[in-house]
């Protein structure tokens, strides 16, 4: 975990005050959990008072997932379901298992619940007990209802500097580009390598700039075929680049991006950059775990011709 100084101080306040809340909402790219498992620790740790010696047999235990009254849910492959939470809910209005502990639950990624799942959610925190601790993550605070927001108290972690990782990728070996790319979507250099080093990267990004390319050149119907032939009938998009795809898209949009990406959308001038981005993060904003990657590409050739014909009426 990144140092996160300001929200440290906050949380370390809370407990010097014991004023801590009953539900939190951790915000942050890639930090989350490992700042929400900290909060746990300190939470039940019974070495200190104030934040988490980390080696104690409860912090262990919590690292390792062992602990009898603490749980956590995430939807890193598919939504997380009603029935999840309802069961949490019953596993923790039942009496502490284990002596003197508090209890607390995480749930990751909560934006990627169900609506149901939400509303469960909203449920378990409109009936806190005084013993149970919430602590939600998300990367996509929009995402998430806003009568859940509304009951946590939110936690806004800081991303690193984006200068200083490009420096650290070039570092490390990527080239500029790649650096430059990895350094906007990518929230350690650790994240950035194993991307770059991960199958399929160089083939998503190769498509995303042609594509561009394309659209650069007003060919878009011919873009807009590259991208469905080559994502869906070759295969080069699936779940595991989709997001890639559309960071490449995005990044490259950027009104004031990296020179080798520059060149493919030269010729369009801020309003068409604007437009094109709009369509792509409504489309990137619709990945779920589970989603049908190819529905998507559909849905940003559609948004993409649509867009088209607005800038030439």
């Amino acid at each position: 975990m990144n140092v996160q100084t300001e929200a440290l101080n906050l949380f370390h306040k809370q407990q010097e005050k014991n004023r801590v809340s009953h539900a939190y909402l951790i915000v942050g790219k890639s930090d989350a959990f490992s700042f929400a498992e900290y909060m746990a620790q300190s939470l039940m740790c019974m070495q200190q008072e104030i934040g988490a010696c980390g080696t104690c047999s409860v912090c262990l235990r919590i690292k390792e997932r062992i602990h009898g009254d603490y749980s956590v849910l995430s939807s890193k492959d598919e939504s997380i379901k009603k029935q999840e939470i309802v069961t949490l809910k019953e596993q923790f209005v039942q009496t502490n298992m284990e002596a003197n502990s508090r209890k607390v639950y995480i749930i990751e990624d909560v934006e990627n619940a169900s609506i149901a799942a939400m509303n469960s959610i909203l449920k378990f925190l409109e009936e806190p007990d005084s013993d149970v601790t919430a602590i939600l993550t998300t990367s996509q605070p929009n995402r998430v209802l806003e009568t859940i927001k509304s009951r946590c108290l939110l936690i806004q972690l800081k991303d690193n500097d984006q200068k200083l990782l490009y420096e650290a990728g070039i570092e490390e070996g990527l080239d500029e580009q790649d650096a430059y790319l990895l350094s906007r979507v990518e929230n350690t250099v650790e994240e950035m390598l194993t991307v770059s080093q991960s199958d399929g990267y160089q083939a998503t990004v190769d498509l995303a700039l042609e594509f561009l390319g394309m659209l650069n050149d007003m060919r878009i119907h011919e873009g807009v075929v590259l991208m469905q032939h080559r994502g869906i009938k070759q295969k080069v998009l699936d779940k595991t680049t989709i997001d890639l795809f559309l960071d490449v898209l995005l990044v490259s949009l950027d009104f004031e991006t990296f020179p080798k990406f520059n060149q493919y959308v030269d010729k369009m001038n801020d309003n068409t950059k604007l437009g094109y981005k709009k369509r792509v993060l409504m489309i990137k904003d619709r990945i779920r775990p589970g989603v049908n990657t190819n529905l998507l590409i559909d849905q940003l050739a559609y948004e993409i011709v649509n867009q088209h014909k607005t800038f030439t009426l």
